[in-house]
């Protein structure tokens, strides 16, 4: 804000500058001409309009050598000033370049941030279909197993009654050859 104030005072010192710039143009131009007027014509002597402009401009002292120095300086500052405005507006615009580009890199970061968050949640998503799989792989093989334990259990239970229908055949046919 303090470079914008400095730079919109330069620019109105900068105007005061030229209207003066402009004034003592006139005047001395004014002064040439009523000088060559008395140059052609020498008999008429200078006319009352040039003693007015010298006294004028001697007595604002626009027209003298002092006025003319501060001139060259006024317009040697005004000059440095519009060099140093034009700096810092190279500098201002080079911060807005910079500036643009960090606001096009962090787009960029928060686009990839919410790339990054979006396939981190398919990936959760997809890791409970996994983990819901693998726990149903689980109760499968568990029931599996448990089918094939009741089924040779089944088979040994077959097993031993048939091995107990036979004892008692055999203990039942010992007991009828023993009791002959």
């Amino acid at each position: 804000m303090e470079v914008k104030n400095q730079l919109e005072e330069e620019r109105k010192n900068q105007e005061v500058m030229e209207v003066r710039l402009v004034h003592d143009q006139k005047l001395l131009k004014e002064s040439m001409m009523a000088l060559v007027s008395h140059l052609q014509n020498p008999k008429n002597g200078l006319p009352a309009s040039i003693f007015n402009i010298i006294t004028t401009s001697t007595s604002s002292n626009e027209t003298s050598f002092a006025s003319l120095m501060n001139n060259n300086w006024l317009q040697e500052e005004l000059h440095g000033k519009q060099n140093q405005e034009s700096q810092m507006q190279k500098e201002l615009d080079n911060l807005k370049d910079i500036l643009t580009f960090e606001k096009q890199n962090l787009e960029m970061a928060i686009y990839d941030c919410d790339k990054f968050s979006s396939l981190c949640n398919e990936k959760d998503a997809e890791l409970k279909v996994f983990e819901k799989i693998h726990e149903e792989l689980k109760a499968c093989s568990m029931l599996r197993t448990a089918e094939e334990t009741k089924n040779r259990l089944l088979s040994e239970k077959s097993s031993l009654e048939e091995k107990i229908v036979e004892l008692e055949k055999k203990k039942s046919s010992e007991a009828s050859e023993r009791y002959y």
